[in-house]
């Protein structure tokens, strides 16, 4: 291997570790359009050498040092990724917008809108999270980034447990909340986890769109997030973006009907 070949894999990797994602089209245009090829392969090299990175899909490579504490996250956004990546698309393209205010809950799913919104031009944006993963994929991206003040959970992937009055300083007028499961009577999450969404949900301004994906679609077991019934009391605009594979879940699509938005799976930015 040649001096020049070693320079320019290590520039690679570098530059996936500061940034924490990137695409082989814009690591080939670091170099030049003609190189996209040799890029590709100098990806799969690293890859297998080092095991620190690994693509999402063909369009998409991500640095897992990222999840190096959390090996269940890993996996998790690996899981259904086709399905979460065209259900963030869908969420990118129709509901959010340049000036916007949004708060990025945790979860794998809404790792998927910060990547999606990361590569979307959507750059004079307000972004307020919770999801420690998602800070490398939109620092520099967007015009202002901010996290939550609360607690870091065993995975180091969620911030949670934030004070109610300072999340009502924050003004985010959409929020994106995540859930363990999903059923026609609402949403559930582990326990430690469900002061803090019922605390954004209430903070919310306008609209919160529930992004779960079909392998959650089941009877509640956790403790509930929220019912959708009390939502419609308290005249609460919410959406549930879910993937393709939910389709034939008729009670759930009965309860909710245009509230419930099936991604299809070819959705793209």
């Amino acid at each position: 291997m040649s001096d020049r070949t070693d320079a320019r894999r290590y520039r690679i990797l570098k530059d996936i570790l500061a940034n924490g994602m990137t695409t082989p089209l814009q690591l080939a245009n670091l170099f030049n359009a003609r190189t996209n090829p040799t890029v590709k392969a100098d990806l799969a090299r690293i890859e297998k050498d080092t095991g620190s990175i690994a693509y999402l899909d063909k369009d998409t490579v991500i640095s897992l040092l990222l999840f190096l504490d959390s090996p269940d996250f890993c996996k998790r956004v690996k899981n259904s990724h086709s399905e979460k990546r065209a259900m963030a698309n869908y969420a990118v393209n129709n509901f959010i917008k340049e000036d916007d205010i949004i708060f990025l809950d945790g979860g794998s799913t809404i790792l998927e809108i910060a990547v999606s919104l990361a590569g979307s031009g959507i750059n004079d944006l307000t972004v307020i999270t919770n999801n420690l993963f998602a800070l490398p994929c939109l620092l520099g991206r967007v015009e202002k980034l901010r996290t939550i003040a609360g607690l870091v959970d065993k995975n180091r992937s969620v911030l949670y447990d934030s004070p109610a009055c300072d999340l009502e300083k924050e003004g985010f007028v959409t929020s994106f909340i995540s859930g363990n499961e999903l059923s026609p009577e609402g949403i559930s999450c582990q326990r430690r986890y469900v002061e803090s969404k019922r605390e954004i949900i209430s903070a919310t301004k306008s609209l919160t769109v529930f992004m779960i994906d079909h392998t959650k679609i089941r009877e509640l077991e956790g403790e509930s997030v929220v019912s959708f019934e009390e939502l419609d009391e308290r005249h609460k605009e919410y959406f549930v973006i879910t993937d393709a594979k939910a389709k034939g879940h008729c009670s759930l699509e009965k309860r909710l009907g245009k509230r419930l938005i099936i991604a299809p799976l070819n959705e793209r930015r």
